[in-house]
């Protein structure tokens, strides 16, 4: 009797979405977005990444678009162009298809390996919100849904996802956002230096509350804001007389008869001559 047995099922590799290149270094380039959203290191710490790299060399490697744009990294690259090194081996990210998918690698790298200032999240965030915006509109395209998108709903969510990428509430990010969108460059670099905290900046750059002045009785401008409020009320209890007949009260009809006799009643008081004081 002949058996047959079954070959062993082979587990096919997934793919990686990287792979591993040598290049030049004086042929690489930061991606523009690194530096314009979170800047250069100050230079002391810069110098003690320059000489640990020096002596121990990269414990991280460099990651790169398909372009060879440097999305993780653009600190130790400018180290490593420093130090003049000849070439190096690139993570070169083939997973990432478009350029907001690069452009979030990004920001993700910096926001788990960096502690934020809080103008490198305002600068972060606003991008995130950009990148989830699009998301949610190419979502709802290929849904077929013809529905105009809830602009202010979806902003909303989109702000809110991007604070909770960069491990902090939407409230705090809303606040975060109005200080830096606001003119008062001074409350900035204090919230930025740690002089501040974000609730105390967002309470620097409120506008001043107005004081009013009352005025007298016998001020015509006084007089003119009695009538005017005077005017409006009449006008909307008018409307409102004309809206409600008493038949409309059903079982209360009398009841509304006799409120409105009353009223009639108030109203030939407040129409009859005042009496001249003696």
């Amino acid at each position: 009797m002949t058996t047959t047995t079954e070959a062993p099922a082979v587990e096919q590799e997934q793919p990686l979405g990287y792979h591993i290149q040598t290049c030049k270094v004086a042929d690489l380039q930061a991606h523009p977005l690194s530096f314009e959203l979170f800047g250069v290191l100050p230079d002391d710490q810069f110098q003690s990444l320059k000489t640990d790299i020096g002596r121990r060399g990269l414990q991280y490697p460099l990651e790169s678009d398909a372009k060879l744009r440097i999305i993780c990294g653009s600190q130790r690259l400018r180290a490593v162009q420093e130090l003049m090194w000849d070439d190096i081996e690139l993570v070169v990210r083939d997973n990432l298809t478009t350029e907001d998918e690069v452009e979030e690698h990004l920001i993700l790298d910096n926001v788990q390996r960096r502690q934020l200032t809080p103008s490198q999240m305002f600068r972060a965030g606003v991008e995130l919100e950009r990148i989830e915006a699009a998301r949610a509109k190419q979502r709802q395209v290929s849904a077929g849904d013809q529905a105009p998108l809830d602009a202010n709903a979806a902003k909303g969510k989109a702000a809110d996802l991007a604070a909770q990428t960069m491990g902090i509430s939407g409230d705090t990010f809303r606040r975060i956002k109005k200080i830096f969108q606001s003119e008062n460059d001074q409350v900035k670099d204090q919230l930025d230096r740690g002089e501040l905290s974000i609730s105390a900046a967002a309470q620097k750059i409120r506008p001043p509350k107005l004081t009013t002045r009352k005025l007298a009785g016998d001020d015509p401008r006084a007089q003119a804001l009695r009538f005017a409020k005077f005017e409006k009320e009449a006008e909307n209890f008018e409307k409102w007389i004309k809206a409600n007949h008493p038949a409309k009260f059903d079982a209360h009809e009398p009841e509304a008869r006799n409120r409105l006799q009353r009223l009639s009643n108030r109203l030939q008081e407040a129409l009859a001559p005042a009496e001249k004081a003696e």
